[in-house]
């Protein structure tokens, strides 16, 4: 009975395997744009090292 029901949002595997794909991909967005976040602030503190070593040396 579960397999053979059709519609959306109900206990068949499919329908189970399609609404834990949503979110997982969700999942991976948010981690690239963690990741990308991470990336731009490193690169920001490396210029700002950068920079206070410049007024350093003078």
């Amino acid at each position: 009975m579960v397999r053979t029901r059709v519609g959306t949002g109900g206990p068949q595997p499919a329908e189970v395997q399609r609404m834990l794909g949503e979110p997982r991909k969700a999942l991976a967005a948010d981690r690239a744009w963690v990741e990308a976040r991470r990336d731009a602030l490193a690169a920001a503190e490396a210029g700002l090292n950068n920079a206070f070593s410049a007024l350093l040396q003078r």
